[in-house]
């Protein structure tokens, strides 16, 4: 599923909460690629060793990958966790914004030079992992309101 950088989030729902999308890549579209900080994969890693956001069944291959999904790829598992399902949401550390980017996310930073847009990483990068942020509250007001109407 394809969306483009910072263009609004409304893959799993529609939500009136300032939600875009980051990583929502395609073989049939370009992206931007370059090298990322330590702190940032770091950083990244412990958003990915969180309860994804939006699980699904089943899982998305990867298309750069011919579709290759193989368990033993780390770059699809982190400790043991499959990346091929779900979301990870991240707080703009300077608006009142969340980035909304698959798991692959990881994938694609990794195995593909996939390079996020700098905002992302900063807040990624300056993410205080102390504090008690957690999009399950808007995913949960977002799914009883759907069920509401």
């Amino acid at each position: 599923m394809y969306y483009p950088d910072l263009t609004p989030y409304e893959y799993a729902f529609k939500t009136e909460y300032n939600v875009v999308n980051v990583g929502w890549l395609s073989k049939d579209n370009e992206f931007p690629t370059g090298d990322v900080s330590e702190l940032f994969l770091d950083n990244l890693k412990k958003f990915m060793l969180r309860p994804p956001c939006n699980r699904m069944r089943g899982w998305h291959t990867c298309e750069f990958c011919d579709g290759a999904t193989t368990r033993t790829s780390d770059l699809n598992y982190i400790d043991n966790i499959d990346l091929r399902n779900g979301e990870v949401w991240i707080p703009d550390v300077n608006e009142k914004l969340i980035y909304a980017a698959p798991t692959m996310i990881w994938h694609y930073i990794n195995k593909h030079n996939y390079l996020p847009p700098s905002n992302f990483i900063t807040s990624c990068e300056q993410f205080d992992f102390n504090s008690d942020w957690t999009p399950k509250t808007i995913i949960s007001i977002e799914h009883n309101r759907m069920l509401s109407n």
